[in-house]
């Protein structure tokens, strides 16, 4: 079964709300600027919501305060995480850390859950979730893992790249079988607690979790961003206009 028309699981545009969907920023490492890259606000404003861009706050008493009001949470992607948040030593690959961003978006993510907004994470986002809820990262997967496929290819960024196969909801989203994006040269090792998996590529890279409570949904691929032949940004639209 390759990609459905699954037109009848997305709410009606004449019946949604402006939703306000958050999502999360970072420091450029060029500049005292805080940065986003627009194609998150872009897929956003393009299936109908309100995107509000959340800046990284050193000083996370306000997290609570930043959140209320928020119909939803996107965790966006960006550098590794310093591997100290998993238990683990920096690999000689792993490189871009920033660990105010680190403790920024554990804290977001943490306080979302307590307040039971709906979270989807994305690439970096994935593997964010995955650390809060106890699992642990493939630091380098061209070093650590034989991999037929390159999950970080030096060519294209944005055009499709690879298949996954789809299991669970997903598979009304995008079908059983799937092509998406590739820009990460890390993933789930262990996987956390209360997380099942979703999708897979064909060299078994976890490419998309859930929580058991189905409240949060976390891709490796980047649906902001492709040109692929299906319309990922729907994926956004179909997991925050089903938790209205």
């Amino acid at each position: 079964m390759e990609k459905n028309n699954s037109e009848h699981l997305f709410i009606k545009w004449e019946d949604n709300k402006m939703m306000r969907i958050g999502i999360s920023g970072s420091k450029s490492f060029f500049g005292p600027l805080h940065c986003l890259d627009h194609a998150y606000s872009t897929a956003i404003i393009k299936v109908g919501f309100i995107p509000i861009i959340l800046p990284l706050l050193e000083n996370l008493t306000g997290i609570k305060e930043m959140l209320e009001g928020l119909d939803g949470l996107i965790l966006s992607g960006g550098y590794d995480i310093w591997p100290f948040f998993y238990g683990e030593n920096p690999h000689k690959e792993t490189a871009y850390f920033l660990p105010q961003r680190d403790l920024f978006e554990l804290a977001l993510y943490k306080t979302a859950r307590q307040m039971n907004i709906p979270v989807f994470g994305v690439c970096r986002g994935l593997q964010i979730v995955n650390v809060a809820q106890g699992g642990t990262l493939i630091q380098d997967i061209h070093s650590q893992r034989e991999s037929p496929i390159r999950h970080a290819p030096a060519d294209d960024r944005i055009e499709a790249y690879h298949k996954i196969h789809c299991e669970g909801r997903l598979v009304e989203i995008l079908g059983e079988n799937a092509v998406v994006n590739s820009v990460h040269h890390q993933a789930i090792k262990d996987l956390g607690k209360e997380l099942r998996i979703l999708a897979k590529s064909e060299d078994h890279i976890i490419e998309a979790v859930e929580t058991t409570d189905q409240k949060v949904l976390a891709v490796q691929f980047h649906p902001e961003r492709t040109r692929s032949g299906f319309d990922i940004p729907n994926l956004f639209y179909y997991f925050f206009g089903e938790k209205r």
